[in-house]
Formats: structure tokens, C-alpha cells, sequence
């Protein structure tokens, strides 16, 4: 899963941290804004809004656009997928131009409620934004990691391992679903931590290892993540260029 969206963390002077998204969200609202005229005319005309100030002036036109802004807080353990339900039939609902933002403070928690979440981020068009404000452990980095943004707290934590699970029944099928459960979430942390973490810090995890990162790491290795996710997506560009 490669995302380009632009990061960033809190300035230092506690303006917002996503700069990019604020500068776009302005730009978009000022579109919608109808500009004062005197002394003009309004005609409707294919549901668009007609201003004319007389015949000797170029007439012009403004639509109004209507965008959804969702926000999620994480700031609990994870639970079972049944309690995001709601949650993801939301988020899959947005369309594009809207936006979900989870504000995370949380110690992580549940395998299948984080994949409930993820599965909504690959279905939904919306853009998404994660702003860490304290704990981002386990699930919930994960999580992070999934959104198109993030922005970073100066009081934001991350910890990173590899999950933990629990099996029982016959001998057979404790090892058929160790193993199975222990190739596809391995999967998905190396797709999550690609570029993250390095292939070392990645299958030191995967062998039981913790990663305590603080504010500033997280922030160093966000925008690592970036150069590297644009040098591959040019990379691949040209490979298309040169089949072509």
C-alpha cells in the first residue's frame, strides 16, 4: 500500500499540523464563496449561479460544493470489529473530497477490530488523516500507518511489535491456524513498517522485539517513509514508460 499524501507534524508554535490539507480546505471553501458585486444581476442558469454586473464585464459563475469531515477518536484499547460497525459503514459511506481523521491516544488492542478499520481505509475514496496526540501502540500505529496523513504531537509516543494470539482445539488444527495466522499477519506488518522501519528493525519484531519510538523519531522516520514511497512510485512510473 503505497501512500504519497504529505506529512507533517505540529510546529513548534502549536499551529495545525497539516498544513497542505488547511491550505486545500481554504482554497475549496473559497470557490464556494460568492464574491460581494454591486449593482449586479443573478440568473439561474443549469443550477449554477449566473453573475453579471452589466453587458460591458465578463460574466461568471460559482457552484457550491458540500464536503464531509468525519472524526473518529481512538483513545480507548481496540476492540472486536462488531464495535466499529458503525465506524466503518461511515467511512466506506464518504466519497471523494470528504475526509475521516482519527485522533489517536491508544495502547492498542484487538487484531480483527484494527482490520476492520483497515479494511474501511482500502474501500473509501475519503481522504484520511491520523493526528497522534499521546500513545500510539501496537494497533493503533498501525492504524497511523494506514492513513493517507499524519500529524504528530509533541507528546506523542509510538510502540511497535509484532501481535500476540491465542489458539486451541486438536493438535492439527492449533498448528494449521498458527501457521496461517502467523503468514498473514506477518504480511501486513511488513507491508505497514516497509520503509517505517528498516529490514533489520522489522524482523527483529517479528522475532518478539519492541520499538519505543518518541515524537521527533516518529516524525524523522514519517518523512524517511515519504521520500522513499515517492523514489519507488518514479521508479515504477518508468518502468511503465519503458513497456510502453
Amino acid at each position: 500500500m503505497t501512500k504519497l499524501k504529505t506529512i507533517k507534524g505540529f510546529a513548534a508554535s502549536g499551529e495545525a499540523a497539516l498544513k497542505g490539507f488547511t491550505a486545500s480546505g481554504k482554497a475549496a471553501l473559497n470557490l464556494s464563496g460568492k464574491p460581494i458585486v454591486t449593482n449586479k444581476r443573478k440568473f439561474q442558469q443549469d443550477d449554477e449561479d449566473v453573475f453579471q454586473e452589466n453587458e460591458s464585464f465578463l460574466s461568471f459563475y460559482t457552484k457550491t460544493y458540500t464536503t464531509t469531515e468525519l472524526s473518529v477518536p481512538i483513545d480507548t484499547e481496540f476492540k472486536d470489529a462488531s464495535y466499529y460497525r458503525h465506524v466503518v459503514r461511515a467511512i466506506t459511506n464518504l466519497e471523494e473530497g470528504d475526509r475521516v481523521e482519527f485522533s489517536i491516544s491508544s495502547p492498542g488492542g484487538n487484531y480483527n477490530g484494527l482490520l476492520a478499520l483497515l479494511s474501511a481505509l482500502d474501500r473509501t475514496p475519503a481522504t484520511s488523516i491520523a493526528v497522534i496526540n499521546g500513545p500510539c501502540h501496537s494497533a493503533a500505529s498501525m492504524l497511523a500507518l494506514h492513513c493517507d496523513a499524519v500529524a504528530v504531537s509533541r507528546y506523542a509516543e509510538m510502540m511497535i511489535h509484532h501481535c500476540s494470539f491465542g489458539s486451541f482445539g486438536k493438535n492439527a488444527d492449533i498448528e494449521a491456524h498458527v501457521e496461517h495466522t502467523s503468514k498473514v499477519t506477518k504480511n501486513i506488518f511488513r507491508d505497514t513498517y516497509k520503509y517505517f522501519l528498516t529490514e533489520k528493525e522489522i524482523e527483529d519484531c517479528l522475532k518478539g522485539q519492541e520499538i519505543w519510538l518518541d515524537s521527533d523519531q516518529i516524525l524523522e522516520r514519517l518523512k524517511i517513509r515519504q521520500e522513499m514511497q515517492q523514489k519507488e512510485a518514479e521508479e515504477n512510473l518508468d518502468e511503465e514508460f519503458c513497456e510502453d
